[in-house]
Order: C-alpha cells, then structure tokens, then sequence
C-alpha cells in the first residue's frame, strides 16, 4: 500500500477485492489522476480493483486515461466537496456524460 503502516492491518488477498486510496493532494483543483497512489497500490496489490472512494478534485476521465489510472470508482467528500476543489456544474456534466463514467442510476 501507499502509506506507513497499510500492510499492517491488510487481511490478505483472500479477504480482499477492492484495495483503496483516499486521495486529497493540496491545492488540487486539475482534476489529476492521482496516478501516482494508483501506480502503487495496483503493484501492491496487482489482481484487486482499485478505488479512490474519497477525493478532493474528481479526476477527469481525459487526465485517468491519459495517465493509465483507471479508478475502478471515484467520489469527492460530499461536506461540501462535490462542488468544491474543481468540481464545478460544467465539470461533472462533462465527467458524467462519459461514455466510460457509469453512474448509479445505471
């Protein structure tokens, strides 16, 4: 995992199928892929999906496909945060008229 102390509490890959990172880079309002956490969780843990279930900026598809970091799912704290760091109107009716973005009412 990512940070100090992960492999500490992870119960093993028979216990796992989704390993993840929070994900809150300062100052980030790209909407980077945050490839970097991604890159090292999928070489810890190669055969899981890998989420980023907490966000500040929501990654663009444009910038995850472009970086091959390909979040199995993404959301941003929603205190405030879904709309906060980037994550204006414009930006989530483009991120989620994606063809590869699925939504939950899909």
């Amino acid at each position: 995992m990512s940070e100090v102390g992960d492999d500490d509490w992870y119960p093993g890959d028979d216990c796992v199928d989704i390993v993840a990172r929070d994900g809150y880079p300062k100052g980030n309002t790209e909407h980077s892929s945050q490839a970097s956490d991604f890159k090292r969780l999928r070489e810890a843990h190669p055969n899981k999906m890998t989420a980023l279930p907490e966000c500040n900026s929501v990654p663009s598809w444009e910038n995850m496909q472009r970086d091959g970091a390909l979040w199995l799912m993404v959301a941003p704290w929603c205190g405030g945060g879904a709309f906060d760091h980037g994550n204006t109107n414009a930006f989530w009716k483009q991120f989620l008229s994606e063809e590869h973005v699925v939504t939950r009412a899909e």
